[in-house]
């Protein structure tokens, strides 16, 4: 079970602030736990866990007008439990827990005007790292440590757009070089913890309201070829991995601010090892999933800002299958059966145009043919973002 909760100081004063003014503060952060039992076959003494937990806070004051100094930690924890007795006079267990915990501190120039605030600064960050390794084999035991530590400078640039006068999406990318290197961003949300000021935009849109239509759609392609020419490296000598996949999404609002949609997807995987040795036939791997499902979703506000909360029942067969030279060896499938409660933010940009942040959801997996039932809930202020289109 995945279980992530959401904690933020709200801390309110009777005088405005301006966005980057001196004593003006922002707060952001998570924290998540997850913890999952694997119950072998029956006549099985084998059996797993492992739990993990995870937090962060970030912490911004303006020192000056436009300059801030930002403070960020993180930590995360996890451990891995086994025990294997099956089929064999030997009992071993094994516990494995790790711990990462991140510092950094960095001063940022903030810029511009009205909504937007563009940032750009550095800092410095530590990471620490820690494992202890601990193995019982019939009693007798043993242990393994491993320790890191290491202090990289930070360089970050990215943007702030207020949507109202407490909450802000930030936009921004990080790197350990300079000049800086952009490869990705992040996406989150920033609580302003004093009100801020601008005029509020009077216009009326008409993005929410009934018979209207949202549209959706995204795919993906990611090729990997790994490939070693030594011919005395006994294991695989070439390794190809291609995924592919594509979704659609469309919606009607059947009531002001009250959208119900469908959903369908597909993607396909296949992983081929080419071996040097003759005697090993090359080997491949396909996969295929297919889903589907609908969903409502209902904004809460008639505003240009708005909260929302959605609930969607979806349908995922996957099958796989493995083969070796010229002859299959087997192949499986499965299906999946998904109830996923959400609750999140939205932004109207324009008539045409709605962003959104989902802040918490809840999945509900039953997977008939292994008999399992799992259940993930996450939420946080660092959420991703899907950006729609209403005609």
């Amino acid at each position: 079970m995945k279980q992530l909760f959401t904690f933020v100081s709200l801390l309110f004063s009777l005088h405005v602030f301006s966005q980057t003014e001196k004593g003006n503060s922002f707060i952001s952060g998570n924290i998540s736990t997850r913890y999952s039992v694997y119950t072998p076959p029956n006549g099985s003494t084998a059996k797993s866990n492992t739990f993990s937990i995870s937090t962060g806070i970030s912490y911004g004051k303006f020192v000056r007008d436009n300059i801030v100094w930002r403070t960020d930690i993180s930590e995360s924890f996890d451990r891995i439990y086994g025990k294997n007795g099956s089929g064999s006079n030997q009992t071993i267990t094994t516990s494995i827990p790790n711990t990462n915990i991140s510092l950094s501190s960095v001063g940022l120039y903030y810029f511009g005007k009205e909504r937007w605030r563009g940032f750009v600064g550095g800092g410095v960050s530590a990471h620490g790292y820690f494992s202890n390794i601990e193995t019982t084999t019939n009693g007798v035991n043993s242990r393994q440590k491993r320790s890191e530590f290491s202090v990289t400078p930070v360089f970050e640039a990215g943007a702030v757009y207020f949507l109202n006068k407490h909450l802000a999406l930030q936009l921004a990318a990080a790197t350990n070089y300079f000049p800086i290197n952009i490869s990705g961003f992040s996406s989150g949300l920033l609580y302003w913890i004093k009100p801020t000021t601008f005029e509020i935009d009077p216009n009326e849109f008409t993005t929410l309201q009934k018979g209207r239509w949202m549209l959706g759609a995204g795919f993906g392609i990611n090729t990997e070829r790994y490939k070693n020419n030594n011919p005395y490296y006994s294991s695989t000598n070439e390794e190809r991995t291609q995924r592919n996949s594509i979704g659609i999404e469309i919606g009607k609002f059947i009531k002001d601010r009250t959208l119900v949609g469908l959903q369908l997807g597909y993607s396909t995987s296949k992983n081929v090892y080419v071996y040097n040795n003759n005697l090993i036939p090359n080997q491949e791997g396909k996969g295929m999933t297919f889903s589907g499902g609908i969903f409502l979703k209902k904004y809460l506000i008639p505003a240009r800002f708005t909260p929302y909360f959605g609930i969607g029942v979806n349908y995922m067969r996957t099958k796989s299958t493995y083969s070796s030279g010229n002859s299959i060896d087997g192949s499986s499938y499965a299906n999946i059966y998904e109830l996923n409660p959400n609750i999140g933010l939205a932004y109207v940009i324009s008539n045409h145009f709605l962003v959104e942040a989902q802040l918490a959801s809840l999945y509900l997996n039953y997977t008939p043919e292994a008999r399992t039932v799992s259940v993930n809930i996450s939420g946080g202020l660092r959420p991703g973002f899907t950006l729609s289109y209403v005609f």
